[in-house]
């Protein structure tokens, strides 16, 4: 009975010294432990806080000891520990290989054609073309070539004046075809812009009624509608009119001219027809993805150092 009592007894004492004291001074009132020469509160940040890295150092540390965390704060930190609870972070979503085979994509969503349209290079050196059907594809390719490499460069897509389209996603004007393409033209290369209106109506005066046409539905289109449409949103008589006269009839072509000294470079004064992009035509002919027209029903212009040469 006399030792149970004393070890009663002994128990007791150790709680209320627990109860009372700190838990170091708990511990060390039982046993003498030689003091660490590194705790965690080395690690502890100044502002009481610990983020994910702290917290993992802090279980780094403990593993090497007993294994139980070790919180023997320096008295200088007034101010409690704290644990910060991390933001959650998006994961992105990695998407499935895309298989070149068509056949082997069962139920899955086939990508959209987009058309015709692409860009056609040739270089020096090689018999065979460099065909891109994406405009961002082939200017990182032409950032690559040797200088005066390229002897013949086509831009097949949509035009409009002033502005040639390649696919939905990439276009370009004078300037940004003279930044890409400046030092990388052969001397006497040619750069072809297969888009509608992306030459001038020009000053000759031409009796086909296609031109004439076409020319008036250009007026149309690119001054008369957004003219009124700048009026209806109240847009001075004045400013609307000066600036749709300079855009109507924006010459692609011989602007780029000027940019790329040396270069012929053609474009079209009209809307131009390709046969084989007609519905059926295109898909009998297995062309539906063509990086290159074929034949262009349209009126051509060029240009040298923006005077007008020969198509």
């Amino acid at each position: 009975m006399t030792g149970d009592r004393v070890n009663y007894i002994a128990m007791l004492k150790f709680l209320v010294l627990a109860l009372v004291l700190p838990p170091a001074a708990a511990l060390s009132a039982e046993t003498e432990a030689p003091p660490s020469p590194a705790t965690i509160a080395d690690d502890v940040p100044a502002g009481g806080e610990m983020g994910m890295q702290d917290l993992a150092e802090f279980y780094d540390n403990a593993g090497r000891g007993s294994g139980a965390p070790e919180m023997d704060i320096a008295p200088s930190r007034s101010q409690p520990v704290q644990y910060t609870a991390p933001q959650p972070k998006s994961v992105p979503v990695t998407p499935p290989p895309v298989s070149s085979n068509k056949a082997a994509s069962s139920g899955a969503a086939e990508e959209k054609s987009t058309g015709a349209h692409g860009v056609t290079i040739h270089v020096r050196g090689s018999s065979e073309p460099l065909t891109f059907r994406k405009g961002a594809d082939a200017a990182a390719a032409i950032r690559k070539l040797p200088d005066g490499s390229i002897t013949y460069i086509q831009f097949y897509g949509h035009g409009a004046p002033g502005y040639q389209t390649v696919d939905p996603a990439y276009g370009l004007g004078s300037e940004d075809a003279g930044e890409l393409l400046r030092g990388k033209m052969a001397p006497g290369a040619t750069l072809d812009f297969s888009g509608c209106n992306t030459s001038s109506v020009g000053t000759r005066t031409s009796f086909n009624p296609f031109f004439g046409l076409s020319t008036i539905t250009r007026r149309l289109v690119y001054f008369s509608l957004p003219y009124f449409s700048d009026r209806l949103n109240g847009v001075d008589a004045r400013e609307a009119r000066e600036f749709w006269e300079d855009a109507w009839n924006k010459d692609l072509a011989q602007d780029t001219s000027l940019e790329l000294r040396g270069t012929k470079v053609c474009g079209y004064r009209t809307f131009g027809l390709v046969p084989e992009r007609l519905p059926g035509v295109s898909h009998l002919l297995g062309r539906e993805e063509a990086t290159s027209p074929g034949y262009v029903a349209g009126v051509r212009a060029c240009y040298i150092n923006g005077a007008e040469v020969e198509p």
